[in-house]
């Protein structure tokens, strides 16, 4: 009798054991799996960081406000409103002072050209049309959203000029929005008024 108890509290000792052994193993399995998915985690999160640290796109169209507007800025688009417009006939189209990105620059084109105030909530600044540009502008009336993409800041007698260059490779272009924008035009902030010497060019 005491030697089948004893034998009976062996046994049980060895399924416990085995039943223990086997749980230890399990969870050991189960902390691997879950070691070998963090480690998976981290390498997938350095791969995501890897790709969101690709060069930037150079050829995306940046979004500027008028007061962010400094000579020799390109490449962006800018929503404003017209607030006033002087269609000049056969003007001259040269631009000076420092200009980087001329628009007819130095040739003396004869072309007809709209000298026009425009301006968003933050500042006002000149928009030059020129050519087909200037015709655009004849019948537009003070308020009309213009949106322009891919536009250019050049100098003309050292004074901030806003131009929309149409031909390749630069591809601008003028939009008149159906859609009125919401904003107002801060008219007591003219950019156009600060006049840029080479001075400022380069602490710029």
């Amino acid at each position: 009798m005491h030697e089948q108890q004893r034998q009976r509290e062996s046994l049980l000792r060895y399924e416990t054991g085995k039943s223990s052994s086997s749980s230890s193993n399990q969870q050991q399995e189960v902390l691997s799996n879950q070691i070998r998915s963090a480690e998976a985690g981290v390498r997938g999160d350095q791969l995501v960081d890897k790709m969101m640290n690709v060069e930037p796109d150079t050829n995306l169209i940046k979004v500027k406000k008028v007061n962010e507007l400094r000579p020799g800025t390109n490449g962006f688009s800018i929503t404003v409103k017209l607030v006033d417009c002087k269609i000049i006939k056969n003007a001259t189209s040269r631009a000076v002072g420092g200009s980087r990105h001329g628009y007819g620059r130095g040739h003396g084109d004869q072309s007809p050209t709209a000298e026009c105030l425009v301006g968003d909530e933050t500042a006002m600044v000149v928009l030059t049309a020129m050519d087909k540009q200037g015709d655009l502008f004849k019948d537009l009336k003070p308020g009309t959203t213009i949106i322009l993409h891919n536009a250019t800041v050049e100098l003309f007698q050292w004074s901030m000029r806003l131009l929309v260059d149409e031909r390749e490779p630069n591809d601008g272009r003028i939009e008149i929005s159906t859609r009125p924008a919401s904003f107002s035009v801060k008219e007591d902030n003219n950019m156009s008024l600060i006049e840029w010497e080479e001075l400022n060019l380069f602490e710029w």
